[in-house]
This record gives structure tokens, C-alpha cells and sequence, in this order.
């Protein structure tokens, strides 16, 4: 158990050295949409929208998605391979706390 661990453990690391963290911008929605329909079509239990649905969906949609949500990518290189949302919590109380969601990486990338 502890060799395979260890081996994901490095593989991580590759990943962490080589990737570089991004907010995606309104320019980034055509490499928000490939790997938003890729996650949706190949996870559709781990999100509440779904591949039929969102393959219908306008370029706009894919726009107004990133400009209305704080989306975060993973790059390495120039490709896209993970996304992540963040939701932080409005109140004066709660704005120390948000919610991670949309949370997909490529299968290539794994």
C-alpha cells in the first residue's frame, strides 16, 4: 500500500511542478467548454448538470459561465487540465468560507 501511495505522491508532484494555477477569463470559454462536456459525459453523477443539456448550450452560456463564477484552471504548458469553481460565502460573518464545485481534470491528466 504504501509504494503505490508513494507513486502517486511523486506523480503529484510532477504535476504540481509543471502546472500553473489560472483564473479563466471570458477569452478561455472555448478550453472551459472541452473539458466542462468531457467531465459531464464521463462523470455524470458528479454534477448537477448534464452532458445533454450543456452540449446544447450557446458559445455565450460558456462565457457567461466564467464571468459569472470565479473558475480557477490547471494548465500545464498551454493545455487545460483541471478546473475548479469557488463560491465565497457574501455574509460578513461566513466571507472566511467558500465552496469548492464544477471541481473536473482531464482523464490524460490523471
Amino acid at each position: 500500500m504504501v509504494k503505490k501511495w508513494t507513486l502517486n505522491c511523486n506523480v503529484m508532484r510532477l504535476f504540481l511542478i509543471n502546472c500553473k494555477i489560472e483564473h479563466l477569463q471570458n477569452d478561455d470559454w472555448t478550453l472551459w467548454k472541452e473539458i466542462r462536456l468531457e467531465a459531464l459525459k464521463r462523470h455524470p453523477e458528479a454534477f448537477g448538470g448534464t452532458y445533454e443539456e450543456e452540449c446544447l448550450w450557446s458559445d455565450e452560456d460558456f462565457k457567461q459561465t466564467l464571468i459569472k463564477s470565479d473558475i480557477f484552471g490547471a494548465f500545464v504548458g498551454n493545455k487545460l487540465v483541471g478546473a475548479a469553481g469557488i463560491f465565497v460565502i457574501p455574509s460578513q460573518k461566513l466571507k472566511h468560507k467558500g465552496t469548492l464545485f464544477r471541481l473536473c481534470v482531464l482523464i490524460s491528466a490523471k
